[in-house]
Formats: structure tokens, sequence, C-alpha cells
């Protein structure tokens, strides 16, 4: 069954983009029709404000004519300012309505005509304000005859007489004026007949009868004069009548008008209420289908992936046992063959220590050499296992720059001086010495590009240098380099010479040996330490190697213990009570033999069993213990120790000398309750400065 497909992903994502597309485009018209809605509710909800104003302008123009009325029959001047107060109000309100219909034509054609015909309205009411004040003239008249014939002679009847009426003349004067200045549109009414008496200065000396007649003669003009005036005013009322029901029939047209837009605001967000119902409506539908059509390619999906992730389970599974068999081959391949080349190279020393025939010597030589060569072989296929699964591990301890590479050199001697080449070392004079890293991994690093030095090259010499190419105060950048004269590599191999299980050429392969392997764990030491490497090449010339990695500078310059060892002859551990367990008697022998010469006591057990049982019965200074024995492993015996009550016992320090040398393999022994881990075929230096390392850390922490 193959993994679901990829269009049905694409199926899915498309529905759910069209749904979202349907739900944005639904939204923002449901949005703006709703808010349409919303807003003419709201409009409907409040008063109207051009209604409003129309009520208000027809209750003024009542009250205007209440207050004309009210003055006409009491002659109260209290009532006309209310009435002037309305001409201002009115007019106002005109023409705040004639901004509010300013987009409406046909209102705005409306509000004009109203307030012609208010304007028309006001002069009447003005007609008849001004006739109210002449039937006064006349009954002021009447007044001062009485008051003429009660006085008699008196000459101060002519001048007050002359006084009221030259007051009565300057009301109604400017009482004319005020109107004409209201109303621009008012039409001039017909004048009415003013009574202007002129008197000289002899008119004092008149007599009262002859005054009285004059008055008299007055009085019946005045009368016959507001005969007519009323004729006049009866008139007016009339044309009142007509302007107020003009007026009443324009107000109803524009209240008819904002109305029936009110209704068809109303009609529309009804209709748009069911237009937006009907989509929703369509939208929800639609949504359903989109949402029974996502639901079964779900369904088909999850039915599809769960038999999927079955078959990722299974193969997983099977990956995993495939990665532990293959893990177990490799514990199985380096056991095996570690055991019999820690026997085969450890006795070939032993052999080379004893007299020997010069042709004996070669042979063992040749036996040894073969037994390393092959150790190489081992230890590349196991560090390449380690950095493939991720379980390679730097160390940060203080080391000394130039011991290191002084140690490097005479580890390698051997091996050059064989071939007549010489090695050399230069280090940059300013470069620190005391560093911070891992002196192990860069010792491995130099035996790769060294040995494959030595190996390629026939005359000549090897040189070996350090210089710092970048440093601030805490730390530096070191360049490492390897220069040969050897064969050299072709420039159409440089590529590819860093690649696992590369050579050079398959005739390199066949002259040489080798798995192709160093270079590679070479650069990936390298580059998992922060660093880069590199290669220039000469064919027939010989090769340089360059590498760089940054350290850390210490604050202690002296070197490491496993990096400068102990001399083994030194004996400072002389006397130590050591118990061996090792199930291989081959093994056996050889460590026992190793370790009597150290001046060690030495019990064995075969097994993990038999080991647990020493160690109740007696005290030892250190154990030295195997991993893979039967009947128990190393593992299951250093637990138990751990457990015992006495504190000599289970705190004694136990080493596991085992031939397993896959990752993680120190790890688990640590875990066990090991203090350290060596691998078979062990280097006796190694071994003897592991355990000088452990009893000096004991004594130092009883010391404390």
């Amino acid at each position: 069954m193959t993994a679901p497909s990829f269009p049905f992903k694409i199926q899915l994502v498309v529905i759910v983009l069209i749904t979202l597309v349907m739900l944005t485009v639904i939204g923002i018209i449901t949005y703006f029709r709703l808010t349409y809605i919303v807003n003419n509710v709201e409009e409907s909800a409040k008063p109207n404000v051009k209604i409003v104003f129309l009520k208000q302008i027809t209750t003024d123009l009542a009250e205007a004519e209440s207050t004309v009325k009210s003055y006409k029959l009491t002659r109260n001047s209290s009532y006309l300012r209310p009435f002037f107060n309305s001409v201002f109000i009115v007019n106002n309100k005109i023409k705040t309505l004639n901004k509010l219909c300013i987009d409406n034509e046909e209102q705005r054609i409306m509000c004009d005509s109203i307030q012609t015909l208010i304007s028309r309205k006001y002069s009447l009411l003005n007609h008849l304000l001004l006739m109210e004040d002449e039937e006064k003239i006349t009954d002021e008249l009447k007044r001062i005859s009485k008051k003429i014939n009660a006085a008699e002679k008196s000459s101060l009847i002519v001048d007050s007489l002359q006084m009221q009426l030259s007051a009565f003349q300057a009301q109604e004067e400017s009482k004319k004026g005020f109107f004409k200045k209201m109303f621009e549109k008012n039409k001039t009414s017909k004048e009415v007949r003013e009574y202007k008496p002129v008197h000289s200065a002899s008119a004092i000396v008149i007599e009262p009868r002859d005054l009285m007649q004059e008055i008299n003669n007055v009085s019946q003009d005045q009368f016959r004069q507001l005969q007519e005036r009323k004729h006049d005013e009866f008139n007016l009322m009339l044309k009142d009548k007509e302007i107020m029901e003009k007026i009443h029939y324009w107000v109803g047209r524009m209240e008819a008008s904002e109305l029936a837009g009110i209704a068809q605001k109303i009609r529309e967000s009804q209709e748009l209420g069911r237009e937006t119902k009907v989509h929703i409506t369509i939208f929800c539908f639609a949504a359903i289908v989109m949402l029974l059509l996502a639901s079964i390619l779900i369904a088909a999906y999850i039915k599809n992936n769960n038999a999927y992730r079955l078959e990722l389970q299974k193969a997983k599974s099977d990956a995993e046992n495939l990665a532990k068999a293959e893990e177990q081959f490799l514990a199985n391949m380096s056991h095996e063959i570690r055991t019999p080349m820690n026997a085969i190279i450890g006795f070939t020393d032993l052999i080379l220590k004893t007299e020997l025939k010069q042709e004996q010597k070669q042979y063992v030589n040749a036996v040894k050499t073969s037994g390393e060569n092959l150790l190489v072989i081992i230890n590349d296929i196991l560090d390449f296992s380690k950095i493939q699964a991720g379980k390679f591990t730097f160390e940060k301890i203080d080391f000394s720059l130039s011991k290191q590479l002084k140690s490097l050199v005479e580890l390698m001697l051997p091996k050059s001086t064989e071939k007549g080449i010489a090695i050399a070392t230069r280090i940059q004079k300013d470069i620190p010495d005391g560093l911070v890293g891992d002196p192990t991994r860069l010792n491995q690093i130099f035996i790769n590009l060294l040995g494959n030095a030595i190996k390629f090259t026939h005359e000549g010499e090897i040189l070996v240098t350090a210089e710092a190419i970048a440093e601030d105060e805490t730390t530096v950048d070191i360049r490492f380099s390897v220069c040969d004269t050897g064969i050299g590599i072709s420039p159409d191999k440089l590529s590819v010479i860093f690649d696992g299980f590369t050579q050079a050429s398959s005739e390199t392969n066949r002259k040489y040996g080798g798995t192709g392997l160093g270079l590679s764990i070479a650069k990936q030491l390298v580059e998992l330490q922060g660093g880069s490497i590199d290669v220039k090449s000469t064919l027939g010339k010989g090769s340089v190697f360059s590498f760089n990695i940054p350290f850390h500078k210490s604050l202690k310059p002296e070197s490491n213990a496993l990096t400068e060892y102990t001399d083994v002859e030194d004996k400072l551990l002389k006397g130590i009570k050591v118990l061996l367990v090792e199930d291989n008697p081959l093994n056996q022998m050889l460590a026992k033999k190793v370790l009597s010469d150290w001046e060690w006591f030495v019990d064995t057990a075969e097994n993990g069993v038999m080991a647990v049982e020493k160690v109740k019965q007696k005290d030892y200074d250190l154990i030295l213990m195997d991993i893979q024995m039967p009947e128990m492993d190393g593992y299951e015996a250093t637990r138990l120790i751990r457990r015992m009550q006495n504190d000599i016992k289970k705190d004694v320090p136990i080493v596991a000398m085992t031939a397993h040398a896959l990752p993680g393999e120190l790890e688990k022994c640590i875990s066990a309750g090991m203090n350290d881990y060596i691998s078979k075929p062990f280097s006796k230096k190694v071994l003897y400065a592991k355990v000088l390392s452990i009893f000096e850390n004991k004594q130092l922490a009883t010391t404390k």
C-alpha cells in the first residue's frame, strides 16, 4: 500500500479555500446589507428632522396669527413681542429647511414655495397690525376731544394734541420700516391715508369751539376710512386664509414626499433582508455540502492513513530490529575479532621481549603488523558506526599541545623509521600551549592522516605544523597540516577523497589495502568539533592535508594523564590486589602476565558469579571486569557489587576491559556502576594510566 496521494491533500485544501472564500464573500455582503438595514431602521426610529421643522413652522405661524388677533381684541402691546420673535424664528427655520432639502430638487422647490407663502402671510399680518394702529389714532382723537371740552380754553391743549399725534405717527413709521426689512418679497399694500394736521404758531390762540369742530371733521373722515379698512381687513383675512391653505398644502406635500422616501427605504430594507436570508440559506447549504465532502475525504484519508501508519510502524519496527541486529552483529564481530586479536597482539609483544633470532623476530613483527592493521580496520568500522549513529562524544579536558604532538610523533615513529621516512614538527612560537578540548580525538585525526602519509610515502619526509589563524582572550583557532612527499592524488579524485569507503583508485586498494574510511572519519571528527578540513595534492609530488579546530585556552597548561602516559616502569601502583574477571583463557593468561610484570597481585574469575563470590570473601584494590561472559555478564556483576553493605567492597574501583567497542558502550558501563572502560586489545600504557588516574582521584577525594 502506498502513502495517501498528494492530490487528495490538494483537493482538501481547495475545498477549505472555497469554503473560506464563500464565507468571506457572504460575510461581507451580509455585513454591508445588515448595516444598511440597521441604519434605515435607526433613521426610521428617529424623528424626521424635515417633518419636525414643517410642524414647528406651521405651529409658529398659527401662534403668530393668534398673537395678532389677541392684540386686535385687547390692544395690549405685550402681544407684539412674540409676533416679532416668530418672524425671526420662522425665517431661520426656513433657511435650515432649505439646507436640508438641497440634495432633493423636488423638495427644494416645495420649500421655496412655502417660504414665499410665509412671506406673504406675514405681510398680511403686518397690514392688519397697521390697521389696528389707525383705529387707535381715531380713538385717541376722541379722547383728546373730551379733554378739550373738560379743559375749556386751556392753551396747553393744542400743544398736547400735537405731541401725542406726532408720537403716534412716529410709531407708525418705525413699524413700517421694520417689516420692509424682514420680508423683501412682500408687496406694497395700498397706502393708508394719514392724518397730518398742520398747525402754525397762531394755532395756540384758536378757540376751543373751532378746534372741536375741526376734530369732529377729522373723526368723521376717520370713520369713513375705518369702514373702508374694515372691508380691506375682511379681504386680507380671506387672503390670509387662502395663503394658509396653500401653506398647509405644500407642507402636506412635503411631508408626504418625506414619508414616501422613508417608506421606500423600509421597502428596500425588507427586500435586502429577504435577499440576505436567501443568500445565507444558500451559503449554509453549500457549506454543509462542502463539509460533508471534506468529511468524506478526511474519512477516506484517515482510513488510508491508518493503513499507511501501520505499514510505517511495521517498517519502523523492522528497521529498529534490523538496526539492533546490525548493532548486535557489530558487537559480536567486535567481540569475536578483538578477543583473539587481544591475545595475538599481546602475546607478540611478550614474545618480542624475549630473545629471538633475527628471522624469528621478523616473523613475529609480521604477525604483530598484520594484527595491528586488522585492528585499524575494526576500529575504523566501529568509529564510522558511532558517527552514523550520532553517538560520538567529545571530552573537554586540559592538555598540552606540544606534548600531544610529541607523543603522536613517538607513536608513529616506529612505522616511519621502518620505511626510512623522517617526521618533523613545527609549532608557531606564540601559539598557546595549554588548551581545552579532546586530545584523544585530535590524536585519532592525526593517526589517520599520518598513517596515510607514511603508507603512501616511499622517500622524503613528513612535516606536521600548527599555527593560530584566529585568537581572542578565551579561544584560539588552530590550523594543523600534514605534508608528505608521497605519490599524491589525481585532481579528479580530490572531490571524493573524504567520502566513506572511497580510495584514490582500485589499484591503491589492491596495493596498499585499507577500508577507505580513515579520511571520512577524520573529516567528520573535525566538523563535529566546529572545524573544517581540505587537501591540496600534486600527483607524483605529494599531498598537504590541513584542518582547523577551535579550542578554549586552558588555565592549566599541564598535560593530561591520558595524553602524556606515565611510564609503566615506574611501578607507582606496586603491590595492589587485583581481581581479573575474564572468561577467555588466552586473554586471562595475557592480562595476568602483564599485571604480574607490574608486581600486582592477581586473582582470576571466569564469570560474574565467581567474581561476586570472591569479592564477598576478599577485599580488592581493583577489579578488571569483562562484559560478555557465561552465567552472569559484567554489568550485572557490577550492580551486585555496588549493592553490598560493606563500604570497602561496594566502593572498589571497577574498570571494564572488554572486546565490546560499539557506540554507547562507555555510557552503559558507567551506568552500571563502573569507573572507566578500555577496549581490547588494550594498550598497557593506557590501562596503567587509567588505573593510576582512578587511584589519584580516589586519594584526592579521601583527603578532602
